[in-house]
């Protein structure tokens, strides 16, 4: 009968504090149990810590992986084990920070690191660097035809990671504006350039654009150069 002590060596005995008792922080191995009870009576359990399993995780990423302004990479990592926790460091530029599996759009290059914790208070970590090409990848034609074929009619800025389109001018060869836009997306061919100004069209030339954008994440960018209005 109780109280009842145990032992990992048969010498030091510990009081057991209540059923069922659990002997925290053991190593792998064989062990034997010594379970005795308020007359001295003494009994055992021989007792195998099985070796614990290595935790995995993987991004299944290179260590470098190079994206373009703008543009994301999905972190999508596998596990061997049930996770109890996790944590993303730093978590700007995520789409889903709360959770495991998450696209990745950084405007500046950054290094992820996904720390997880299992159930047992074990912790493993994985890490991506992330380097963002700054290169804006934005497109305007070089020439443009607005013959109302449906091909080429307007003069339009094409792009990845713009936010807005603040300003588009075009000016004609002597400095004069003949087009003024802005406060629109890009990549809208319902805005931009028609090759007409105060609605009448005007003949074929080089035209000069210039255009202030406002990239996704908060930089602008200025771009300029020349265009052929085709007739």
């Amino acid at each position: 009968s109780g109280p009842y002590e145990y032992s990992l060596d048969g010498e030091f005995f510990a009081q057991v504090a209540g059923f069922p008792q659990t002997l925290p922080n053991q190593a792998s191995g064989s062990y034997t149990l010594h379970v005795q009870d308020a007359a001295d009576c003494t009994t055992t359990l021989n007792l195998l810590v099985p070796e614990a399993a290595t935790l995995a995780l993987d991004f299944r990423l290179d260590e470098e992986e190079t994206i373009l302004l703008g543009d994301s990479l999905l972190l999508f990592p596998t596990y061997n084990f049930v996770p109890a926790s996790w944590t993303w460091t730093p978590t700007v530029g995520l789409t889903q920070p709360d959770s495991v599996r998450t696209f990745a759009a950084p405007t500046t290059t950054t290094r992820y690191r996904l720390e997880m914790q299992d159930t047992n208070g074990c912790v493993v970590s994985e890490q991506v660097l992330i380097i963002v090409d700054e290169q804006v990848p934005v497109y305007i034609p070089s020439a443009f035809s607005p013959n109302g074929d449906g091909h080429n009619d307007r003069l339009v800025i094409f792009g990845k990671g713009i936010e807005e389109v603040e300003t588009f001018q075009i000016f004609d060869r002597w400095g004069n504006q003949v087009f003024a836009d802005g406060g629109y997306q890009a990549n809208d061919p319902d805005r931009g350039w028609d090759g007409q100004l105060n609605g009448s069209p005007l003949n074929a030339g080089v035209f000069v654009y210039w255009a202030r954008l406002r990239l996704s994440g908060g930089q602008r960018f200025d771009l300029q150069g020349e265009v052929l209005l085709l007739r």
